[in-house]
């Protein structure tokens, strides 16, 4: 398919993604997976390929989609609609959490742990997934992402460090605790703190503190590595071309009514897609199409006025006998003429 049908079947489709036909981008991609479904069952759009003179090739359809999925993430995804400011990525000893600083000061912590993308991908998506995250406040649509996420991830319960009774703790709560406390200026320091998830947050700087042991059995206070919005943006621009880099592979599950097409549709899909269609349907398509050709012949011989012109056709096949017997009369009017002349002038020789 060139470029330019690229750029065609491309605009109808941008048109699809604005109009919001796909809240998703799985909604997108399983449209693709699906395309002859969605083609054959579309009356409009069937005419709008034809009209552009679209042929569909079953390889273009990966590098499309891709570049549409890189339209859709542009256009769904504003920005300035959505501030990750204060939200990262931290990791305590093996265990994922997406980190959030409130505009109060307080910190929410959520166990990311099973999901394997980012914390970025995870807010665009939320986003991409309902208009209520939408609005042209980023700060405001950023909370209540963050709100629907507690209701699907774990989260940390975090206390201030001075309300901690360490009755309640366990033996390694405890001596965990003790490292942290016992910290150079830790009595400065106003901590928040999860001693169940080894978690100890300063409130003031936001850096976030655990205690490993070591293979000596040691104890030590660690500081986690945070991951920021920037650093996960940085690193997508870098993987682009990986993350929207689907795989089409053109599905015949879909109920597709070939009785409701006409002869033209059930031509072109004969001549463009007949290929990535099943073999049911290929049948499907043949017989049909073989059906419509008899009736068409069937209904020809019942036409009176095609029965009219076969009667003319018999009519000019005729003209040539017609011809020959007018000759035949001219000569013999000839001949008898020519023979009445002659016994004239032997009667006036004679007489």
């Amino acid at each position: 398919m060139s470029r330019l049908y690229n750029d065609k079947f491309a605009e109808i489709l941008i048109a699809k993604i604005d109009a919001g036909d796909f809240p998703t981008k799985e909604d997108f991609i399983k449209y693709m997976n699906d395309i002859n479904t969605a083609l054959f069952n579309d009356p409009v759009l069937m005419q709008q390929i034809k009209n552009a003179g679209i042929i569909l090739k079953y390889e273009d359809l990966n590098a499309l989609t891709r570049d549409l999925l890189e339209y859709y993430d542009r256009k769904k995804t504003d920005d300035s609609s959505l501030n990750l400011e204060g939200v990262s990525h931290v990791d305590i000893e093996g265990t994922d959490y997406i980190k959030v600083e409130k505009a109060d000061g307080t910190y929410t912590l959520l166990d990311d742990s099973v999901n394997p993308t980012d914390f970025v991908t995870q807010f665009k998506d939320k986003q991409n997934a309902s208009y209520n995250f939408q609005t042209a406040d980023g700060v405001k649509n950023k909370d209540q992402i963050v709100e629907e996420m507690k209701k699907e991830k774990k989260e940390a319960h975090l206390s201030a460090s001075t309300s901690v009774d360490t009755r309640d703790l366990t033996p390694e709560e405890k001596a965990q605790f003790a490292a942290v406390m016992n910290m150079a200026n830790a009595d400065e320091v106003n901590f928040v703190v999860d001693t169940t998830r080894n978690i100890y947050i300063n409130k003031d700087t936001g850096e976030v503190f655990y205690v490993h042991r070591n293979e000596a059995g040691q104890l030590e206070v660690r500081k986690a590595n945070e991951v920021t919005t920037e650093t996960i943006k940085k690193d997508h621009v870098l993987a682009d071309d990986a993350t929207n880099d689907q795989t089409i592979t053109v599905e015949s599950s879909g109920t597709i009514d070939f009785e409701k097409l006409t002869d033209d549709d059930l031509q072109y899909i004969y001549d463009t897609r007949f290929a990535t269609l099943s073999l049911e349907q290929q049948q499907t398509i043949r017989v049909l199409m073989e059906k419509r050709k008899e009736r068409t012949m069937a209904e020809e011989t019942l036409d009176p006025v095609k029965e009219e012109q076969k009667v003319k056709k018999i009519e000019l096949l005729m003209k040539p006998h017609n011809g020959f017997t007018s000759i035949l009369y001219l000569s013999s009017l000839s001949l008898v003429f020519g023979m009445a002349m002659i016994l004239y002038m032997v009667f006036k020789i004679y007489v």
